[in-house]
């Protein structure tokens, strides 16, 4: 199980601002008040055990203190004060929609800058005059503090792990020092931030709950520096972090902090303020790019782990389309399979698609078979164990080299509690800390929703939660002797 500690998001420590952009139809010159936007949407989650114990806690009102985070690098702003609400505006125009290139996939997300339900914003700031003017095919932000930097957030029904954002940005007005960037997987955990400078500058950022830091960073002639537009592409994909500015790969690194998020943009400015951005074309995909091929198809030549229970046994078969009775073409392939006995006695029978390839002999306990010079197919696979005890029976695929392994499954604690949390607030949460743990790891609490953690020993339990939005959050002790129901309540 991964541990991870709970991100004590800005908006709870008393630095973020998030809330929803202003409905749409105003005229330039009137102020609109921002409205907080609570999303809510189906369970994901079917978990239906009978509770024992219930709890009702009330979101708490105001986080404890915790250190803000600060930005490291120089060409970073520090966080420093609280932002308060700053001013949308929404200009009247006809209906445009942004213009992407063609592509044999429909689009995960186009940018529609109307849609203002889902749009969240927050700032890192020391100032509070940021502007955003917004219609259906362009958005619009001004800075006019310096060392403040803008977020603007979309909030979906789901996160995000492998994407490719890509944007048409453009400096109109405001000093050459600034950062203008896409974020990817932002999560209650941090971010990753991909920006150019109009001086001819890029970096790739980590946020986290402590500071946000360079991960990689340089200077490259395929910016258009001064008032002009650039073409900004970044990639997450896997660990991988790719920055592509006008089509050209300018930057990239690797990081595992953050699996997945919500996407959105970032303008900041430093020491003269005034950065004014104007953002198009904003679209989100599954990764493309020739880079991203080339780690895929690497990918494919490597081994996947998947675990399954059969006959008693623990198969861990290697590659993909494990257990799936699929045909495909039967080709040239010279492929092997590796099948190795972890920890059975022995077996004395081994059989692939009917034929038997022990003839008499036993594959002992820590032994391994090679059966090589398969071509590519479908296959079954049958085991017995000599005494009996232990048997599989499997159909897969072999398009590659296949190791697979046997081994017996562990013993649960038939003793052990579980926690069913049972969210009834009206929002979703991104983010469940039990003892510091995380248990959503990439998925969603929504509303109405349920979520058990078993396998809990006896004890006092931490447990902290905190919403999507950043409005609601959870911090309570709980104690765990039984299978125990807490509810999450407006």
């Amino acid at each position: 199980m991964k541990v991870t500690t709970l991100l004590k998001r800005f908006a709870t420590i008393g630095i973020v601002t998030a809330v929803g952009l202003a409905a749409c139809g105003a005229p330039p010159s009137t102020e609109i008040p921002a409205e907080v936007v609570e999303i809510v949407v189906t369970a994901t989650y079917t978990y239906t055990p009978q509770p024992t114990a219930t709890f009702t806690p009330q979101p708490t009102e105001a986080a404890t203190e915790t250190p803000e985070p600060t930005r490291t690098p120089t060409r970073r702003p520090t966080a420093t004060s609280e932002p308060t609400a700053t001013d949308v505006v929404e200009l009247p125009t006809a209906t445009v929609a942004p213009t992407v290139e063609p592509s044999s996939e429909e689009p995960l997300f186009i940018a529609d800058w109307q849609d203002t339900v889902r749009w969240r914003r927050f700032e890192l700031s020391e100032g509070t005059d940021i502007n955003y003017v917004v219609r259906s095919d362009m958005l619009f932000v001004r800075v006019n503090e310096i060392n403040t930097t803008a977020y603007y957030i979309y909030v979906d029904e789901q996160l995000y792990d492998n994407t490719q954002i890509e944007a048409d940005v453009e400096l109109v007005a405001g000093p050459n020092f600034n950062n203008i960037g896409v974020v990817c997987r932002e999560s209650p955990k941090g971010w990753y931030e991909f920006s150019l400078d109009s001086s001819g500058y890029w970096t790739i950022w980590r946020a986290d709950n402590t500071e946000i830091v360079s991960l990689a960073e340089g200077e490259s002639d395929a910016i258009n520096t001064d008032k002009a537009q650039n073409k900004l592409t970044a990639v997450c994909y896997e660990e991988h972090l790719l920055l592509y500015i006008n089509d050209e790969l300018v930057g990239e690194t690797t990081d595992d902090l953050h699996t997945s998020g919500f996407f959105g943009l970032a303008v900041s400015a430093f020491d003269i303020p005034g950065t004014s951005v104007e953002f198009t074309n904003y679209v989100v995909n599954e990764p493309t790019t020739d880079e991203v091929m080339a780690l895929k198809e690497e990918a494919e030549g490597e081994s996947n782990t998947v675990e399954i229970n059969v006959g008693g046994i623990t198969a861990t078969p290697t590659g993909e389309d494990i257990a799936t009775p699929e045909v495909i073409e039967a080709g040239d392939g010279d492929n092997t399979l590796t099948i190795i006995n972890s920890d059975i006695e022995v077996f004395c029978q081994v059989f692939l698609n009917g034929e038997d390839y022990l003839n008499g002999e036993r594959l002992e306990q820590g032994a391994t078979l090679e059966i090589s010079g398969l071509t590519n197919g479908s296959y079954n696979l049958r085991l017995d164990a000599c005494d009996g005890s232990a048997w599989l029976r499997d159909t897969f695929v072999i398009d590659r080299n296949i190791e697979y392994a046997v081994q017996q499954p562990e013993d649960e604690d038939p003793t052990s509690n579980a926690l069913i949390l049972i969210n009834e607030s009206g929002a979703s949460y991104c983010s469940i800390l039990l003892n510091g743990e995380e248990y959503l790891d990439g998925t969603l609490l929504s509303n109405g929703g349920v979520v058990e953690i078993q396998n809990l020993d006896a004890g006092i339990y931490s447990l902290n939660m905190l919403s999507c939005n950043q409005e609601f959050f959870v911090e309570t002790e709980l104690e765990v002797n039984e299978d125990v129901t807490f509810k999450i309540e407006p």
